[in-house]
């Protein structure tokens, strides 16, 4: 299996920016160990401004952005169909996180595969953006494609403030754990309020 090494960076452009896409497809983390090293980050943003609890991306809906698509009623089902062709092409593969970095409210990760596959989670996302089209739907035009964790999102007012407050992570470079990406889903963009994750449309496995 191949090892992706994910490393959080400032990007040009940053990530979950709502321009219109009601749903994204994402590979969903269900590692306690990354969980158990994020809610320690989590703990120590608290400490230092419990105003950052409302801006934190829930434990539970960890996840790394595949792509970002506009869907309604009718075109959510073929969407579905194609979201099961799409992980048919796909393969599993382990991935380490570690270090940090912001840019614009966010605090997240970004994903880089290692030597032996370079793109390949960039073949993942063509691969997905193209299965797609021959549906009939088109996903992001975003390029170049930048794989991510969103850790914090923080908007609005608060920013100033709370941006400043984890500058210091910017300098830290522990591992954050690892996880396998074994399938691809379709999620509506939005948490519901009580919910612990993003509403999970269709779910599609990697081929064994």
């Amino acid at each position: 299996m191949m090892k992706i090494i994910l490393i959080f960076v400032f990007i040009s452009i940053a990530p979950k920016i709502s321009l219109a896409y009601s749903h994204f497809i994402s590979y969903h983390i269900d590692s306690s160990d990354v969980r158990n090293r994020v809610a320690e980050i989590q703990a120590g943003l608290l400490q230092k401004d419990p105003l950052f609890e409302k801006y934190f991306e829930k434990l539970t809906s960890l996840h790394v952005s595949v792509d970002y698509l506009e869907l309604n009623e009718t075109s959510i089902e073929i969407a579905k169909t194609a979201l099961s062709e799409a992980g048919k092409k796909l393969s599993t593969s382990s991935v380490s996180l570690r270090g940090f970095g912001s840019l614009v409210g966010f605090l997240y990760v970004n994903a880089f595969s290692d030597d032996d596959q370079p793109l390949a989670l960039i073949k993942n996302k063509e691969s997905v953006k193209n299965t797609f089209a021959t549906f009939g739907i088109q996903t992001s035009w975003w390029w170049p494609y930048v794989a991510h964790m969103t850790l914090a999102n923080v908007n609005g007012p608060d920013q100033p403030r709370l941006e400043f407050k984890w500058f210091t992570l910017l300098f830290d470079a522990r591992k954050m754990g690892s996880f396998e990406i074994k399938s691809i889903r379709l999620c509506a963009w939005d948490i519901p309020e009580g919910d612990d994750d993003y509403p999970v449309l269709a779910e599609a496995f990697f081929p064994q």
